[in-house]
């Protein structure tokens, strides 16, 4: 009875040493693109797997183009909202000069300081807050000031990861 035992044991301890050495212990790796992706920035950073590759070569290259995909988006967003500070820029001092009022007696109305009214007409309103547009547009009697715009289908994070390690850790209990 202890011999077949024994006997059993040993099967058993060959058994997983041909697996560790056997076919299994060949089988390719593959890599993981893993990436926060958020809708919009205010949503929580979720640790995710993007996609999978045969080596960790095309992953870094798809992590690159990843990269230099959401720089162009953010370039643009910037150039847009550039774009949008201007004209609000034009407008609030166009309705503000229609008006007849001071930059103060703005800043008074829209309950703001005289520097958001300058900044504003300065077309440096991409720091504008949303309240402070909010206000400055009801005091201007207009609906919006089309200001900045935050950015949307943020990816960050990006990393390449081997098949066998998840980066967000050990699962808990």
């Amino acid at each position: 009875m202890i011999a077949r035992t024994v006997s059993l044991m040993m099967l058993a301890l060959l058994a997983l040493a041909s697996c560790a050495t056997g076919p299994t212990a060949n089988v390719e790796r593959t890599w993981v693109l893993w990436a926060v992706h958020q809708e919009v920035l205010t949503s929580p950073e979720i640790l995710r797997p993007v996609e999978t590759y045969r080596t960790k070569q095309e992953c870094e290259a798809h992590k690159a183009a990843q990269i230099r995909v959401q720089l162009a988006e953010f370039d643009k967003l910037d150039r847009e909202n550039q774009q949008r500070a201007t004209e609000a820029a034009i407008v609030v001092k166009n309705l503000r000069d229609k008006r007849g009022w001071t930059q103060a007696e703005l800043a008074e109305r829209a309950a703001v300081t005289e520097r958001v009214i300058s900044q504003v007409e300065s077309g440096a309103s991409m720091s504008l807050g949303i309240v402070e547009e909010v206000k400055l547009a009801k005091a201007l009697g207009v609906k919006e000031l089309g200001g900045w715009h935050a950015p949307k289908n943020v990816v960050s994070q990006i990393q390449c990861w081997p098949d066998t390690i998840d980066p967000r850790g050990p699962k808990g209990k």
